[in-house]
């Protein structure tokens, strides 16, 4: 299980120059004449070797993945501006941020209690289909993709699995792996696949397809922070009562001696 990150900033060796975002602003109050913001036009200086973005407002490796974030037709999420710092932990900024949508009429998005927090409504934005919301802080303009994914072949994959036994092409146990603790599967054909996990660290991702017909499995690594050179990334699947069994393929070796399997048994 993953340690949750919202808000927590770790005591993490960082190096590097203080991190700004530039050409950040200043605060110059409230325009309309009322009580000035509860934002600054600058993003927190004791922060370094960061990514500003904008993400959910709550730490969900489900639903932020990179640059994108899944949505529902319909759905009203929270969203803030903050850095994913190193130690794979959120640093929130409490900045003065513009929010707007672009790619569609049929989401929109308004300022919540703070600036840096917008309140997305998705609407009837069609499946299969993004588009961007961007937060402007002084000329400085931060953008990221929602997506709202077709439906899945096969449904049932989906969510967070880890591997609980690994069979040899003789039909024997494994004994001595080290097991996939996180093989997640998103709502628009996306994989993550983590032996270790540790906040938001991924080993690899990926896209897959299934075919809940044939039983027919494949995907491809398109990235990763680390990836095998000894996948097998075709063959097939079932799901039998709780479990999840894959076979002819094979998910790669980290941190062991090369043992190819025929058959990975998952479980949620």
């Amino acid at each position: 299980m993953r340690l949750s990150s919202v808000a927590i900033v770790l005591a993490c060796a960082c190096s590097g120059s203080v991190d700004v975002l530039p050409d950040a602003g200043d605060d110059h109050g409230d325009p309309d004449g009322g009580n000035p913001p509860t934002c600054i036009g600058h993003l927190d200086p004791g922060m370094s070797n960061g990514e500003w973005g904008i993400f959910v407002g709550r730490s969900d490796p489900q639903t932020v993945r990179r640059d994108e974030i899944l949505a529902e037709p319909n759905q009203t999420m929270m969203l803030r501006v903050a850095r994913l710092d190193c130690c794979y932990v959120f640093s929130f900024a409490n900045v003065c941020a513009e929010w707007s949508v672009s790619g569609t009429s049929q989401a929109s998005i308004v300022t919540g209690a703070t600036r840096d927090v917008g309140q997305l409504f998705v609407g009837g934005v069609p499946r299969g289909t993004s588009f961007e919301v961007h937060a402007r802080i002084g000329t400085t303009t931060l953008t990221t993709t929602i997506t709202v994914p077709q439906p899945p072949d096969d449904a049932r994959l989906l969510g967070t699995w880890h591997e609980i036994r690994r069979i040899d092409c003789d039909g024997a146990a494994i004994a001595g792996f080290s097991p996939i603790n996180e093989l997640a599967f998103s709502a628009d054909g996306a994989l993550q696949v983590t032996w270790q996990p540790f906040e938001r660290y991924v080993d690899y991702w990926g896209q897959f397809q299934a075919n809940p017909e044939t039983g027919a499995f494949s995907f491809d690594i398109t990235g990763g922070n680390f990836s095998p050179t000894d996948a097998d990334t075709m063959g097939t699947y079932a799901i039998e009562g709780t479990e999840l069994h894959f076979r002819e393929l094979y998910f790669g070796t980290r941190g062991e001696v090369s043992m190819p399997a025929c058959e990975h048994v998952f479980s949620h």
